[in-house]
Formats: C-alpha cells, structure tokens, sequence
C-alpha cells in the first residue's frame, strides 16, 4: 500500500474524525436537494469556513444516485505548488483523511496511462505532496458514498481538450461520475467578484466554452474540459450555489469567490 496522507487536515477542514464528520454532515443537511441525476459537478476546494457550505449543496445532490452502488470518482484539479505539463495519476494506493481511507482505482489509472501517453506526464508524487485542490473533496464522498474508488488527476499545463479526453476514458466505466476541483475569482472587490464569476456560471449554465475564456476560475482549464465534455454528451449544466468569502469573513475589499455546478444528463 501507498498511501497518501493529508496535507491540509486540521488547516482547511478538522483533523478529529468526530469534528470532521460532524462538519460535513452539517453543511449537507443544510443543503437543499433538487430533482436531478448527476453526471459531474465543479466544485470549491477552500477552506471549509469559505466554500464548505457551497460544496454541501453540491454533494447533497448525489442523493439522486442509487448510492447501494460502488461509484468510481474521477477528481480532477489543479496543481498550486509544481509546475508541470500533462496530467498526474501519482503512484498512491489509497489516500487517507481522518475519516479513513479510500482506494484509488489503478487498474483503471494504469489503463489510461497506457492508451492516452500523450495526455499523462508522469505518476510521480511530487504534484500531490503539498495539493489541498483534492483532498478537501474526499470527506464530503466519504460521508456520503460510503465506499468508492478514486481516480485522482492533478493538471498543469494542459489544454481544456486534454481534460474532455480524460473525462471521456474514465466515465466510459459505469457507475461513474466526475468533479472538477475550482475557486472562481481571486481578490477583486466584492461587487467586482460577482460580475467577473457571472461569467463562469453563464458558461457553464451555456455550455459555452467562448464565455468562459472570461472566467477567472484558478481551474478553469478543468471547468472547460468539462462544459466540452458536457456539450458533446449533450448534458445540461446548472450553478447549484454562489458565495464568495465574504460570506464568512464579512471582508468586501478582497475576496474570492466558490461556484458550485452539476451537469446532468
């Protein structure tokens, strides 16, 4: 077993079972569940305090699925701290949150990596050691799913189109679905935030990849892949929630704000 240990457990998220479980159930239960079947989502990877809230509307929704099944998650974000080209896999086995452990899917990984060597730069670690943009998700899945595989991707450098491959490969297996890990914009006034995020929700709620180019999303070559894949499966895409920083800190003057979308079949 290689396991990947969290790197932001008790920094963005508590890092005591009872706390983090108590946390999540919270914000789900507090979230309100709409009439749909979830094929992906695009999700915030902040701090609980800031985008935990958003995240819970958007994982409340995978109540829609029959959740006796054993889901494949392919979890997708953006890497902050290593510049790179392509995608990484890493080489873990498991990754760890204080709510136990979740095993990655590698026979599909190795699978993938074989076919589209074109699109993945290596299943080195290095991407993973210090990332926040996956872990934050994994307790939100382990309280709601139960038990699943991970399947978890690490962009750099990359073209939107790249990820639309990745997401083709992997949800060709049943009993899959797909999340895209992304804040919206950085540090913009409060009133400014909303304009510029508009964008973002138009282009996903549009399919409309011209639109986006507007976004200022830190994952927005993920959010892209994604409305490419939607647009060719002919999925609809929905904002579920919007908040920005703000929320929490009561601070206008700089903010960043958290979209969370579901497209669905």
């Amino acid at each position: 077993m290689i396991v990947k240990k969290p790197n932001v457990a008790g920094v963005f998220y508590p890092s005591e079972a009872q706390s983090l479980r108590g946390t999540v159930s919270s914000f789900i239960k507090h979230s309100p569940l709409y009439t749909l079947k979830p094929v992906g989502f695009v999700v915030p990877h902040a701090g609980y305090v800031y985008s935990g809230s958003v995240a819970g509307v958007v994982y409340r929704q995978l109540e829609n699925l029959d959740l006796s099944k054993r889901f494949r998650v392919l979890l997708i974000g953006p890497s902050h701290y290593f510049t790179f080209e392509g995608v990484s896999f890493g080489s873990y086995t498991h990754f760890e949150t204080p709510l136990g452990t979740v095993e990655v899917d590698r026979e599909s990984v190795e699978k993938f990596v074989i076919s589209k060597s074109h699109v993945v730069t290596s299943t080195s670690n290095v991407a993973f050691m210090k990332e926040h943009s996956l872990e934050v998700h994994i307790p939100f899945l382990q309280f709601m799913l139960k038990d699943f595989l991970l399947v978890p991707v690490i962009y750099g450098d990359i073209l939107a189109n790249h990820i639309k491959e990745v997401i083709e490969f992997f949800l060709s297996y049943d009993d899959t679905i797909f999340i895209v890990s992304s804040d919206l914009s950085h540090y913009h006034p409060y009133h400014v935030a909303k304009e510029v995020d508009k964008f973002c929700h138009i282009g996903v709620e549009n399919l409309d990849e011209d639109t986006l180019r507007r976004c200022e999303a830190c994952g927005i070559v993920g959010i892209t892949g994604a409305v490419l894949y939607a647009k060719e499966q002919r999925l609809k895409g929905k904002l579920l929630a919007y908040k920005t920083s703000a929320n929490a800190s009561g601070e206008k003057s700089s903010v960043v704000g958290y979209g969370g979308y579901v497209f669905t079949s």
